[in-house]
């Protein structure tokens, strides 16, 4: 019986020590994984022309040296250049 009771405390000792191992390397693999994220985010963010909106370079839309968050605020911009221009 007292052999029992030893090997029982062994294996509930062995399952604590084995779960927070697990806990410890998973907050690793997080804290990583935030870290990465955080990296990838400082692309560079540019002023829509039209409308002021700030929008990741990837994703803005250019015409000569003006950036736009969208194809239809770049369309209004020149159309409104355009007018000005001709004025």
């Amino acid at each position: 019986m007292g052999r029992l009771i030893i090997l029982i405390g062994l294996v509930i000792t062995a399952v604590i020590l084995f779960r927070r191992a697990l806990s410890v390397t998973g907050d690793k693999n997080t804290n990583n994984l935030e870290k990465n994220q955080h990296n990838s985010n400082l692309e560079p963010m540019l002023k829509c022309q039209q409308c002021g909106v700030h929008t990741p370079k990837s994703k803005s839309i250019s015409a000569a040296e003006h950036f736009f968050c969208s194809e239809e605020h770049k369309n209004q911009f020149l159309s409104n250049t355009n007018k000005e221009n001709t004025s």
